[in-house]
């Protein structure tokens, strides 16, 4: 079995992951139309946000390509004005 390496992500690498993802959330049916999408910005106000943190290459392959894990943190803010507003609160 190979050895794991142990080498730390780019920045331009983390970025990349983090701009894929926040195409894919913004065009995501269940987020609210007037909450903001954000990469590694916690906006205020009601927004979604992404942000990457903590990654290495797993393996590297033949052609320069590789293999990483990478943590990734998305968030939902609002600001809900009773009860019937807040997720997971349904009354019946």
């Amino acid at each position: 079995m190979p050895e794991e390496i142990k080498e730390r992500l780019s920045k331009t690498e983390y970025d990349k992951v983090g701009e894929m993802l926040l195409e894919l959330i913004a065009e995501c049916p269940y987020i609210p139309k007037d909450a903001k999408v954000k990469y590694n910005s916690k906006d205020v106000g009601k927004c979604v946000y992404i942000i990457t943190a903590g990654g290495s290459i797993k393996k590297r392959n033949v052609l320069g390509g590789f293999t990483a894990e990478l943590t990734i943190q998305v968030a939902y803010q609002s600001f809900p004005q009773g009860n019937g507003q807040i997720p997971g609160n349904g009354r019946r």
